[in-house]
């Protein structure tokens, strides 16, 4: 065989490989999105750092001079080993919403700018940090109540099953406007983080 023709074998065979790594890049974005594999990404590592946000909430709440470790044992002996868990069912649904909705938004408005426009990239991570905000505060909102929830007096106690029961009283009882508490701030943090996420890392 000439040098030629193993040239061109050579060249038949990366074409045909990289024709083939397209193929299965493009099948695997259609089986698991970029933006879904956020969210689902997010509600699995939350599940393992829920105690660490509830034991974060609780001892801002109390500032007592005690450890993570005194927090960890009261709440196990008082309450039961779940109860480190309490508000999870908000986190999950924050995940899978907030934190889907923002990667996907900025997706999806990436291809409508020049995406190589640092400027341009700031202004779409701002904006869908921002519309996905909307969705994240009122699931923010139940999962600080429930967190310390546990740690009122038993009149004052709200009680939610899950983050949709809290949702629910919330709006019943205190009107639309008590979902989004504490909004302004909240909106901040979403745009700050996506395009520190988003724009900048990407």
């Amino acid at each position: 065989m000439s040098p030629q023709d193993i040239k061109l074998a050579n060249f038949l065979v990366a074409n045909k490989v990289s024709d083939d790594n397209k193929k299965i890049r493009r099948l695997s974005y259609r089986i698991i999105p970029r933006w879904w594999s956020g969210g689902i990404s997010g509600a699995c590592s939350q599940c393992i750092v829920a105690p660490f946000d509830l034991l974060e909430t609780q001892m801002i709440f109390l500032r007592k001079d005690m450890t993570m470790v005194d927090y960890v044992k009261i709440a196990i002996k008082k309450h039961g080993f779940l109860s480190l868990y309490d508000g999870l069912s908000a986190q999950l649904l924050r995940q899978l919403s907030y934190t889907t909705l923002r990667f996907h938004l900025y997706q999806v408005g990436k291809r409508y700018v020049d995406e190589y426009n640092f400027l341009h990239k700031v202004c779409v991570a701002s904006l869908s940090g921002l519309v996905a905000g909307i969705v994240g505060i009122p699931c923010e909102l139940v999962n600080t109540r429930m967190h310390v929830d546990r740690l009122l007096k038993v009149k004052y106690r709200r009680n939610y099953k899950n983050v949709f029961d809290g949702l629910h009283r919330i709006w019943r009882d205190e009107g639309f406007r008590a979902l989004y508490t504490g909004g302004l701030c909240s909106f901040t943090r979403a745009t700050i983080i996506n395009i520190g996420q988003n724009a900048i890392a990407k």
